[in-house]
């Protein structure tokens, strides 16, 4: 199956940019209003969001395969990727205000979000405080594990990860650090340690999906059947792979989405 290119282009947040992927017959410009228009399925886009100090490019390769049934979009958060800079570092609520904001200025009013690693507790923290934008979340490797809420275990399971992905994602991983700086990288990695998922999920309302790599280090299987446990409309799916699996498991993570979405029809 052919799937969709995905289109580029920058759009003007609160007076700052945010550069943005969208698929799924999303124009390469155009007006806010069109870029939250249905595109099929159940007539809500999939917004996906990435985690820390990496920009929304490894989410592509599921976001390509989405598009064939739904309209996409990956915006890079402030301060990640090609968007602008904030002032200072924002912490993941301000990061998930940031994100609504995005939504509110490209049309968005109701979507599935999407989101890896740090780019989970972002999109739990938006469900919680803005309900009615969330139609569901997929948190896909959620961090931060509550038995290492360390930064040199983190930076010890990250390294472990870099083995069991495509071996492409390192050197995109790498372009991604270098143009954040490693200052920012590192205070990146404390926000998410300061952050509290499993504290947020018994407050979202909307329908929750956890989807575990078998062999993901950062999010193992134990974390992620626990922190199921803290939400009421939580369900688990393992697949196999690793962290990541929005790049290295991608056929697989987007049908495991396409099924979760034709079940909440």
């Amino acid at each position: 199956m052919t799937h969709p290119s995905l289109s580029a282009y920058v759009l003007d947040v609160g007076g700052g940019s945010v550069f943005t992927r969208a698929g799924g017959g999303v124009p390469t410009i155009g007006s806010s209003a069109a870029l939250g228009n249905p595109d099929g399925g159940d007539g809500m886009p999939i917004v996906m969001v990435h985690g820390a100090v990496i920009s929304g490019r490894y989410m592509v390769p599921t976001a390509r395969r989405l598009a064939v049934m739904h309209r996409v979009l990956i915006p890079d958060l402030p301060g990640f990727g090609a968007s602008d800079d904030p002032a200072q570092p924002l912490d993941v609520p301000g990061l998930a205000g940031a994100l609504h904001d995005w939504m509110a200025a490209a049309g968005i009013g109701r979507a599935h979000l999407l989101g890896n690693s740090m780019g989970a507790q972002v999109i739990a923290d938006l469900a919680v405080r803005w309900p009615d934008a969330v139609a569901s979340l997929v948190l896909v490797g959620p961090t931060v594990d509550r038995a290492a809420r360390t930064r040199m275990q983190q930076l010890w399971r990250l390294a472990h990860d870099a083995f069991l992905e495509r071996p492409s994602l390192i050197p995109l991983h790498l372009r991604d650090i270098v143009r954040a700086g490693w200052r920012f990288a590192t205070s990146a990695l404390d926000i998410a340690l300061d952050d509290r998922i499993e504290e947020k999920l018994a407050h979202v309302r909307a329908p929750v999906l956890i989807v575990c790599g078998d062999r993901d280090p950062l999010a193992p299987q134990a974390w992620c059947r626990w922190l199921g446990t803290q939400s009421p409309t939580a369900r688990l799916e393992i697949l196999e792979g690793p962290h990541a699996l929005n790049y290295s498991r991608p056929a697989e993570l987007a049908e495991c989405v396409e099924r979760w979405i034709d079940e909440l029809r």
